[in-house]
């Protein structure tokens, strides 16, 4: 009864809710990560290499790409973030099998 009641809810739910729940779900219990991972649609390749060369050209903005005479430290802390999410995209989306 549970389970129908959930699915019920979760019908009745804007899209927008469901990424919220999944976050706490996957926060709560990481074991589901790699399950909730493979039930995810592959993305097209191109899509994947379009937002690889984005997050490449945030990367390169942010650390002053052209600029050769810029601190190496500061220039981490500026773009650690778009490092960051460069990474997750080639490690979860991009060349997840």
């Amino acid at each position: 009864m549970l389970f129908i009641a959930v699915k019920l809810m979760s019908a009745t739910l804007p899209p927008s809710a469901h990424l919220n729940i999944l976050l706490n779900l996957v926060t709560a219990h990481p074991e589901l990560g790699a399950e909730i991972l493979d039930k995810l649609p592959q993305p097209e390749l191109n899509e994947c290499l379009h937002q690889l060369e984005k997050q490449l050209e945030k990367i390169k903005k942010g650390a002053g790409f052209s600029n050769i005479q810029l601190n190496p430290e500061r220039l981490w802390t500026r773009v650690q973030k778009d490092v960051e999410a460069y990474t997750r995209i080639v490690s979860n989306t991009c060349c997840h099998a």
